[in-house]
């Protein structure tokens, strides 16, 4: 498989507190890994640093051995590495079919949005958004794919739907995919090989099965 992403010994320090303390991270194209860990072990300061939101304090980010340490997150999105948030941030004054237009996934209504491609963005429900916004960073065609909890404010009802969703995405850009997430058993039905994170650190990675039952996962409810 081919490496796309490597982040080296990121560390990240806010005043006396450490939020990452050295990790390391790869991800291989059409690779699916799922980040996962309690509140506060570092899973979204990691996809900040990745996405360049955020300057590490220590360590470096190569894109296909192309060095990102120091680019910020418009520069890193030109490049190819696209992430999505919680909030879905979106323009909620805004037709869908605009929307999509405008972030060059067209409006031929992918995702399942072909109900409600003239309604406008604020009017849409947290499972709706998600798919759109999801749809806008497939339309800038990512080599890397950073999701911020997707399953985030979802009925549970939805939450199968939403794997579906993203198994399909996978697939059909090739990208390598990295997912934060706090329901464990969508992580384990979707990702290759997951990380587990603890005090920001690396606690255990490998598939997902090898995993079951580490002490750091007991946060969640997979045992």
């Amino acid at each position: 498989m081919t490496l796309l992403l490597r982040a080296e010994a990121l560390v990240v320090r806010y005043g006396g507190v450490v939020g990452l303390d050295g990790i390391d991270l790869c991800v291989e194209a059409g690779e699916f890994v799922g980040l996962v860990g309690a509140n506060g072990a570092g899973k979204t300061t990691l996809l900040d640093c990745l996405s360049g939101h955020l300057m590490p304090a220590g360590g470096r980010v190569w894109l296909r051995g192309r060095e990102l340490t120091r680019l910020g997150p418009g520069r890193r999105a030109r490049l190819g590495v696209i992430r999505t948030f919680q909030d879905a941030r979106l323009f909620p004054t805004m037709p869908v079919r605009d929307v999509l237009l405008l972030s060059g996934s067209g409006a031929d209504g992918r995702t399942g949005l072909e109900p409600v491609l003239d309604r406008l963005v604020g009017e849409l429900s947290t499972g709706e958004r998600k798919r759109l916004e999801l749809a806008c960073v497939l339309g800038r065609r990512p080599q890397v794919l950073l999701l911020d909890e997707p399953s985030a404010g979802l009925a549970a009802a939805d939450v199968p739907a939403m794997a579906s969703l993203l198994r399909a995405a996978a697939e059909a850009s090739g990208a390598g995919v990295v997912m934060v997430e706090h329901d464990l058993p969508l992580v384990w039905e979707l990702a290759d090989r997951v990380v587990i994170l603890d005090g920001g650190r690396v606690a255990a990675e490998g598939p997902p099965d090898s995993l079951r039952g580490h002490p750091a996962l007991a946060f969640g409810r997979l045992r």
